[in-house]
């Protein structure tokens, strides 16, 4: 098995940055979503879903969603 790129790894929904070692994972519409704290889920209820509607969810990269 070959290592991952960096594009592959998990990164944070709202911020985007690269999460290496605490992982909070949340469900929004009926998808897991990885945040690399607490804050950036707040900020994306907060910010990102009133700003980009309910829906902004599905146009996310995959390196956001936590595998099943």
């Amino acid at each position: 098995m070959r290592p991952l790129e960096v594009y592959e790894l998990p990164h944070c929904a709202c911020c985007g940055q690269l999460v290496t070692w605490v992982v909070t994972t949340e469900v929004r519409k009926g998808r897991k979503l990885q945040f690399c704290s607490d804050n950036c889920a707040r900020v994306y209820d907060s910010y990102l879903v009133p700003t980009y509607g309910e829906d902004h969810v599905l146009s996310l990269d995959r390196t956001v969603f936590a595998p099943d």
